[in-house]
């Protein structure tokens, strides 16, 4: 969502610029994370070298994960979706598993309500 260059200036981001199966989800995640990154409550890694790395290991895996998509192209994380939130809720400090149970974790599939809440949690963390 930020390019390297950027990281440390914290001045822009992109939100959406992916193909997800959750959009709805995803944007209010990234909405989340982007607001936390212009705010400085969201750490970032040291060097623009990190960031690139990072990037490149994410892209490199999507072209291989799956050769016949776009992942060689642009964000393609269409069956990656609950990684990539896992992920960005991990960044924030927010809990990326949603479910009651360990039992529901494993057995139950996710949907948007496992989601609901998610801007109140957020802001509950920054009071704390």
């Amino acid at each position: 969502m930020v390019p390297p260059k950027y990281i440390h200036k914290r001045n822009f981001a992109v939100a959406g610029a992916m193909l997800s199966l959750g959009q709805p989800v995803a944007a209010q995640i990234q909405a989340i994370w982007i607001t936390a990154f212009f705010d400085r409550s969201l750490d970032v890694p040291e060097s623009v070298e990190e960031v690139e790395y990072s990037a490149e290991l994410f892209a490199r895996y999507g072209k291989w994960r799956t050769p016949a998509g776009c992942g060689d192209k642009h964000g393609d994380v269409v069956f990656e979706t609950l990684p990539y939130w896992d992920q960005l809720l991990q960044d924030l400090g927010l809990r990326y598993k949603r479910k009651a149970t360990w039992f529901q974790e494993i057995f139950t599939p996710y949907g948007v309500a496992d989601y609901a809440g998610l801007v109140k949690e957020w802001i509950q963390l920054k009071k704390a």
